[in-house]
């Protein structure tokens, strides 16, 4: 072999070499950001002025159903999630969008902002990746939820997102 071919040969190795190691780490990070995790949402802390743990922990686990709900595009265990004035209107719309779209959604946290005996403003923060054909943009948004008691049991009034982050 000539010395300007070996070097070409070394060349394409060395630079094979650092592509793999530079391409392979980053590509397995950007899947850790898009690839949903499956126990995340088990280990979610209350954070925030928590003055009712219970009342706490029972919006945290309304917040987790509504989202399993969602991921499992079951409009009906969505809409019991809410208060009754909402879930009819809503339970059609999300038959619409559950047919468009195959999303999944990942709480990432959730803080109490104000908490009294009838009523909670919640802060969450929630991971939405799309698994589907349909476009639509993975992203990490923060949500503001207003839980209710209805009839003794907490319901989610109105959420408003806001603070969208893409991440894809």
């Amino acid at each position: 072999m000539n010395k300007s071919y070996r070097k070409l040969i070394l060349t394409l190795i060395i630079l094979s070499g650092v592509i793999f190691f530079y391409v392979f780490p980053h590509q397995k990070a950007a899947e850790a950001i898009i690839t949903p995790s499956k126990d995340k949402t088990e280990s979610i802390q209350i954070t925030g002025k928590i003055t009712d743990q219970k009342a706490a922990k029972a919006g945290l686990t309304l917040l987790q159903q509504n989202l399993q709900a969602a991921n499992a595009k079951d409009s009906t265990a969505y809409a019991d999630t809410l208060i009754k004035k909402a879930q009819a209107a809503t339970k059609k719309e999300m038959d619409k969008f559950f047919a468009s779209y195959d999303l999944h959604h990942e709480l990432l946290s959730f803080e109490v902002i104000k908490q009294e005996q009838n009523q909670m403003v919640i802060k969450a923060q929630q991971k939405t990746i799309n698994q589907g054909k349909e476009k639509y943009r993975n992203h990490i948004s923060e949500a503001r939820h207003l839980f209710v008691k209805e009839d003794g049991s907490w319901k989610i009034k109105e959420t408003n997102m806001a603070d969208t982050s893409f991440i894809d």
